[in-house]
């Protein structure tokens, strides 16, 4: 049988496809869906072996680097999935890492947000997921210890709840401060003090409405 397309194969045309993108950050370019935010920092794609896309924020603090839809705001704030791979490149003290969706370019307070966060500049040192809307935030601590290893990010939003994995393994569910606006892909990279360059190598990142 010959289908006129991919998604008929598997779904009848009455059947609305929901919003579902990926990106494996291969190639020599980064994708043209993604909009870049640099102050003193840089990003690139990673001349290494399956090193994904390398974000390199400058000595200073607050220089940082991100990746966003540019304020196209796609995802769901009820019903929508996250899953991203991604390492630190040092885990000393004050600087900030963010991996999921936001509603709004380089803002970290008052927007609609969900995703996993390391902050060491908040007496942290394990990772923990950030869900919050412009009422307040909420922070979802592990016992996951920050590293520069590369892991399984994933969080969802469904039934009223966040819920969150590390390389597949629930290890936090919060249903307070859940965002009440739609969101778009963010991935964040931050110096806090000026105590010198942070870097993250992001390999993969889905998003999907539910």
């Amino acid at each position: 049988m010959v289908f006129p397309s991919f998604y008929e194969m598997s779904n009848p045309l009455t059947t609305v496809r929901k919003q579902h993108f990926w990106d494996w950050f291969s190639g020599e370019t980064l994708n043209s869906r993604w909009d870049k935010t640099v102050v003193g920092s840089t990003g690139a794609m990673d001349n290494a072996v399956d090193g994904g896309y390398l974000f390199t924020t400058g000595a200073s603090n607050n220089d940082i680097t991100e990746l966003d839809f540019a304020d196209k705001t796609q995802y769901s704030n009820t019903a929508s999935e996250v899953i991203s791979v991604w390492k630190l490149g040092g885990t000393g003290n004050y600087h900030n890492a963010s991996v999921g969706l936001m509603s709004a370019t380089y803002a970290l307070t008052g927007v609609n947000q969900v995703g996993w966060v390391m902050d060491n500049s908040i007496a942290s040192t394990n990772y923990f997921m950030k869900c919050g809307n412009p009422s307040g935030v909420q922070y979802i601590w592990t016992t996951v210890p920050f590293d520069t290893n590369y892991h399984v990010f994933k969080s969802t939003i469904a039934g009223g709840a966040m819920t969150g994995s590390i390389d597949g393994v629930a290890v936090s569910t919060q249903s307070s401060n859940l965002p009440n606006g739609v969101m778009q892909p963010h991935i964040h990279r931050q110096n806090k003090t000026g105590s010198g360059a942070m870097t993250l190598n992001i390999r993969y990142f889905e998003a999907y409405n539910t």
